[in-house]
């Protein structure tokens, strides 16, 4: 069990390295405002892509890296779990019938179990995400 709970550490990493400069690009798109003559800053992904790396650098793109980490370990706890489970499942062919039976009903109890925790949890983190935006835009108004 380490040894996947450390799995799951280590997977969260190149997953946010990744995927952030891609979820940035996508974030700056959704909420850019057009200027006052109606024109957007971004004409597409591209654009945006191109313009934020001329402008900042290719570090930019990994503006808010600790946050998504936290973002993203649900995800990846539940594809370690799901990858785990999988490998166990064909591990347990040659138990007994009813004592596989038994194991791989109380596994999935508690996979369950913890992909609902790890879901509200996502939930309320990023609730408390948008409040903070939210909070944050009426401050610097």
């Amino acid at each position: 069990m380490a040894a996947v709970v450390g799995t799951i550490f280590v997977a969260t990493f190149p997953a946010a390295v990744c995927c952030l400069p891609f979820e940035y690009v996508m974030i700056e798109i959704k909420k850019m405002q057009p200027d006052d003559k109606g024109k957007y800053p971004y004409t597409g992904y591209v654009d945006c892509a191109v313009k934020t790396l001329i402008a900042g650098g290719p570090l930019k793109f990994y503006t808010g890296f600790s946050v998504y980490c936290a973002r993203i370990f649900p995800c990846v706890t539940v594809l370690v779990f799901a990858s785990e489970s999988a490998r166990f499942s064909h591990s347990i062919i040659i138990m007994p019938k009813d004592e596989a039976r038994g194991v791989v009903a109380s596994f999935f109890k508690v996979l369950v179990l913890v992909e609902a925790l790890l879901a509200t949890l996502l939930v309320l983190v990023e609730a408390l995400l948008a409040t903070l935006l939210v909070l944050y835009a009426y401050v610097t108004d």
